[in-house]
């Protein structure tokens, strides 16, 4: 049967985060995000393109000028590129160090949402609330992965926090004005999505005391102070790269266009939180409508705040042409928050030690079954890098035949890549180099439509590896 639609109000110490809920959340977070976090190999779209960024500004020294195989490259912010790059600086370049940085800030925004969910309806739903994030595969799979979207997430959070929090110690606003600052160094103008949601909890809860509040004001002041150094530097030393491809590509293109072909109807998101969603989605497909049915009915403010995030966020997101599956992400906090509200309804507390075992077991089962520990996206390419270890020369090519892997290259061949879609492309990619050499990828699969190319220009193996080889065409002296 279906929970009554009441709003059920915890007591001040039930909204009092504990040390022990804190304790839990925190150590199967870490546990579960790091568990296995090194295996496998990187994916070139985006996990290994940032590591190559990153591992590029320890090569070149250049902390404020990035590159990628040192060509000049601008598309997004420094901070989750220094945080790597310093990982790797200290504990060298590897699978676990380019993803730690994403698994902690996805963990660290799991202990957050608890404690937001416990000062909005009280301990027990903030307990379920973390433990439906962490839970749900998506999330999960998308933070032990090597992006910026799990730090964003954590930034989302915190802003969430600060806000509710600073409608009664203004202090606060300023930690959710550092978030907004922090998001824009991790992940751009994409935190700035956050901002319309404030004027649709205004709506829904019928409160715009925020709009007079001087510390949320100088909250803004404070994410405007911290993320002008990097974006006037940007505008001063690169001008022409950042206008392109951050202020027009990202705040512009994105937003209006369809960009590389990532498109999507309406229902875009409603499709992958079906089939990505899991195994929560069952109940938010009704949880999150009843929040906004009872954030217009009550105008309960932290109902209306959920509701807010939830289907303002959606509609967003929606309205955005370019849609990317991770790019719901940041939903995953008020979503979880809303099936946790009606959980704890249905499971009463007193059942507290039962739940929280069943679910470590169940934890313990789902990780493995859904493929999250053994993350193996390149194994061709890292393979062969380890069989040619130093025999690549500086300066080095590597095309890519009919394989569209570029960063995966860059990162473990540490040379440039280019691709080659056809036989046509390939011989006019071996008339460009010349007398100089060449080195190219080639998975066995394509090996009979370039044969006879590979024999007239006297292409030999140079390793082989897992259904690929990587070959070599030695230049004439």
């Amino acid at each position: 049967m279906m929970p009554p639609i009441l709003i059920m109000t915890a007591s001040p110490s039930d909204r009092t985060v504990s040390r022990t809920d804190l304790l839990y959340v925190s150590a199967v977070s870490l546990l579960f995000m790091l568990v296995g976090l090194g295996n496998g190999s990187l994916a070139s779209w985006d996990e290994a393109l940032y590591a190559a960024v990153s591992k590029g500004i320890l090569q070149s020294g250049d902390w404020l000028r990035f590159n990628l195989a040192g060509e000049p490259w601008s598309d997004k912010p420094p901070g989750c590129l220094w945080a790597t790059a310093v990982l790797f600086k200290f504990f060298g370049a590897s699978e676990f160090t380019a993803r730690v940085f994403s698994a902690a800030c996805g963990a660290l925004a799991v202990v957050v949402t608890y404690a937001l969910g416990t000062r909005l309806f009280g301990r027990w739903t903030g307990l379920l609330g973390a433990l439906v994030l962490l839970s749900a595969k998506h999330y999960l799979r998308l933070s032990r992965f090597g992006m910026m979207d799990a730090p964003l997430v954590l930034c989302v959070v915190l802003v969430f926090y600060g806000f509710w929090r600073g409608r009664e110690q203004g202090r606060y606003d300023l930690m959710a004005g550092a978030a907004l600052g922090a998001g824009l160094f991790v992940k751009g103008f994409a935190i700035l999505t956050v901002l319309p949601l404030f004027f649709v909890y205004g709506l829904l809860a019928r409160d715009f005391s925020w709009i007079r509040r001087p510390t949320a004001w100088a909250g803004l002041g404070l994410a405007a102070v911290l993320a002008l150094p990097w974006n006037l530097y940007e505008m001063t030393a690169n001008r022409e790269s950042f206008m392109t491809d951050v202020v027009v590509k990202h705040l512009v293109t994105r937003t209006t266009q369809v960009v590389d072909g990532h498109q999507g109807n309406w229902y875009f998101y409603i499709r992958t939180m079906i089939n990505k969603y899991h195994p929560w989605m069952l109940i938010t497909v009704w949880s999150a409508p009843l929040f906004l049915w009872k954030a217009l009915r009550r105008r309960d403010p932290a109902v209306a705040l959920v509701a807010a995030w939830v289907w303002g966020y959606f509609a967003v997101i929606t309205c955005i042409r370019t849609k990317l599956a991770w790019y719901i992400l940041p939903l995953y906090p008020a979503l979880s928050l809303t099936a946790a509200y009606y959980l704890a309804r249905w499971v009463p507390e007193t059942r507290r030690v039962t739940v929280l075992c069943v679910f470590f077991a169940a934890m313990w089962l789902h990780v493995p079954l859904s493929h999250l520990i053994h993350a193996d996206y390149s194994p061709q390419i890292k393979a062969l890098a380890e069989r040619t270890a130093g025999q690549l020369p500086e300066g080095a090519v590597v095309h890519l035949y009919n394989y569209h892997g570029q960063p995966e290259a860059v990162y473990y061949l540490e040379r440039r890549a280019t691709y080659a879609d056809t036989p046509e492309e390939l011989e006019r990619a071996v008339h460009q180099t010349g007398d100089k050499g060449m080195y190219l990828f080639l998975r066995d699969e394509d090996r009979a439509a370039v044969e006879p190319l590979l024999t007239r220009y006297g292409f030999e193996t140079l390793a082989s590896e897992k259904q690929a080889a990587l070959l070599v065409r030695r230049a004439v002296r």
